[in-house]
């Protein structure tokens, strides 16, 4: 879905409303996880309960939220330095070789994920 919080309730509304309800969404980003939490408390589903929401970026709001969001974070500010340096490196040598940088996330564990029920897993497809 579109990297929105509308769109991350619309698509989650229609998944969880569906037959097959999954015990956990990992969100394309916190945004759309924001979504996901609020189609969730409509559809009266307990988080972490019933349903684990996990996000991507790791935004301010995340661990303000109820319950606080369980993102993948990762530095922008990292990013952008480290950006500029591949940059101003590549510049300096005209004609080098492109370059390849992996950018390490990591796992901020809060509220919204637990381990699915043994009830919920021995219903799994």
């Amino acid at each position: 879905c579109p990297f929105t919080a509308a769109a991350g309730h619309a698509a989650a509304r229609e998944l969880l409303a569906s037959g097959r309800r999954p015990t956990a969404i990992f969100a394309g980003n916190d945004t759309i996880a924001l979504g996901v939490l609020r189609a969730a408390a409509e559809l009266g589903l307990s988080v972490p309960g019933q349903l684990s929401v996990v996000g991507f970026d790791d935004i301010e709001l995340s661990r303000y939220l109820y319950p606080a969001l369980t993102t993948i974070g990762q530095s922008i500010r990292h990013l952008g330095e480290r950006a500029a340096q591949l940059l101003l490196a590549r510049r300096e040598t005209v004609g080098s070789p492109s370059t390849h940088d992996i950018a390490v996330p990591r796992l901020v564990l809060r509220e919204s994920t637990a381990a699915p029920s043994a009830l919920e897993t021995s219903h799994a497809p």
